[in-house]
């Protein structure tokens, strides 16, 4: 009894943040927000170019960095969203978090373009010839996760659950899930923005909230258990959550060797899914087929 009402009140939790934060109009205030925070970045660089701000506050010289921060804000819109994703489908949170790495790497090559300079110039020498080659490997990698994600889009999901009672238990046991990761994200988010006032450091916390998600893939898999023994479910969630395991690494790992975990962690999802998604309909036909039989069986008696 206990485990169902604080079941109920998380469906309900989460279902009044979901529909606020999808309303259209909060939507436009949090792009509104998004475009003023930016600007004010970049006006904070250009008063830091002039030698207006105070001595204290140290701050990059450099317009490009106000880019990295339009990014930074964009992936943290987008963390949310995935948090939000989590109680639809196993498959689409994991989509979402293919779009999350890819952005992610595009942040990167945008963050290496202010290594070459203001205004940008490139020479043949090796300090500015590294950044260019990251760039391209991020561009690249980004462009071939976005691929992928298309691709991904392209597999229709079959319901394994087909019991209403079990599915909507399920459903509410991811969005308790969902809850307790709204409230890891605004904890993270708070810590965050003390160390921005104090050490103006305005690097966002991904590699937290990757780590956090691991946690979270895992739980999923351990209650997914209660429903379905089947092995094909438990090495998709598995998986999954083996894949997320790797884009954390790569968040943290060296270029190039980002680029190729990031890569190999689309792919290694696509596969997973593609192969879940063409043995699956073929075992729901058997399970199908048999309870068929047996209903012929009873009837027949």
């Amino acid at each position: 009894m206990i485990m169902q009402f604080i079941l109920e009140k998380n469906v309900i939790i989460f279902n009044v943040i979901r529909d606020k934060w999808e309303n259209p109009e909060i939507q436009r205030k949090v792009s509104s927000a998004m475009i003023f925070m930016s600007l004010v970045v970049l006006a904070l660089i250009q008063l830091g170019r002039m030698e207006l701000l105070p001595d204290d506050v140290h701050l990059t010289t450099n317009h490009l960095h106000a880019i990295d921060f339009a990014f930074n804000l964009l992936l943290i819109k987008e963390v949310f969203d995935l948090i939000l994703y989590l109680p639809r489908s196993i498959s689409n949170a994991q989509r979402k978090q293919l779009q999350i790495l890819s952005l992610i790497l595009i942040r990167f090559a945008f963050k290496k373009l202010s290594f070459l300079g203001e205004p940008v110039s490139v020479t043949m020498d090796p300090e500015s010839i590294a950044p260019i080659l990251e760039i391209l490997s991020g561009s690249l990698s980004s462009l071939i996760i976005f691929i992928i994600v298309y691709f991904f889009y392209q597999l229709k999901n079959k319901p394994l659950l087909v019991d209403p009672v079990q599915r909507d238990r399920f459903i509410a046991e991811k969005k308790t899930v969902a809850v307790a990761l709204i409230i890891a994200f605004f904890i993270v988010g708070t810590w965050k923005a003390k160390e921005i006032f104090l050490n103006h450091n305005l690097e966002p916390a991904l590699h937290v909230f990757f780590t956090i998600f691991i946690f979270a893939d895992i739980l999923i898999v351990l209650i997914s258990m209660q429903y379905s023994q089947l092995f094909l479910s438990l090495f998709r969630n598995s998986g999954f959550a083996l894949a997320t395991v790797i884009a954390r690494i790569s968040i943290t790992a060296p270029p190039f060797y980002r680029e190729m975990l990031a890569i190999f962690a689309a792919v290694f999802s696509y596969l997973i899914a593609y192969v879940y998604n063409k043995s699956i309909v073929n075992v729901l036909d058997y399970f199908e087929l048999n309870a068929k039989n047996k209903n012929k069986k009873i009837l027949k008696k």
